[in-house]
């Protein structure tokens, strides 16, 4: 399950951010009744995350045959496709990320960061990105009027307490 990052990686960070930012609030588009929260999850209790959000990374890999189809044919006007992926952090583990796609060929995907975040290293907000399909979490289609599509993971995490 770990595409992005080697489990001994994960065996040696001492805090990871699960910064999920709520995709619209990342993208300067209001949410009502959703506010950040981002958070960390110590070492000790990393597979207690990833046991947890595995059943919704594994919803939206199964669907994301189809949105790769539906992107390829052009999303419908004023739809954006997002995807969640992991980026590393310049302290040390990684940080959940937003990604807006912008092209995805056979299982290369380009896009830009758009998660606020103050603590990537190589991959700060607004930069481009390119990047496996293998390692996409979690995706949304955000329709014009503001209808979320998707967003499997983002949902638990919303109420989630480690």
């Amino acid at each position: 399950m770990h595409d992005f990052l080697s489990v001994s990686v994960f065996q040696n960070v001492s805090k990871v951010l699960i910064g999920l930012l709520p995709l619209l609030c990342a993208c300067g588009v209001e949410r009502a009744g959703r506010a950040d929260r981002p958070g960390t999850i110590s070492a000790e209790k990393i597979d207690q995350f990833e046991a947890a959000i595995e059943p919704y990374v594994k919803k939206a890999r199964l669907r994301l045959p189809e949105v790769k189809r539906r992107f390829e044919k052009g999303l419908d006007e004023g739809e954006t496709l997002y995807v969640v992926v992991r980026l590393p952090r310049s302290g040390g583990g990684f940080e959940q990320s937003y990604v807006v796609v912008k092209d995805w060929q056979e299982q290369d995907l380009l896009g830009r960061v758009v998660s606020r975040s103050d603590t990537l290293g190589p991959h700060p907000s607004e930069d481009p990105i390119s990047f496996k399909e293998t390692t996409i979490l979690d995706w949304v289609i955000v329709k014009s009027d503001g209808y979320e599509e998707g967003n499997f993971v983002g949902r638990f995490l919303e109420g989630y307490r480690p």
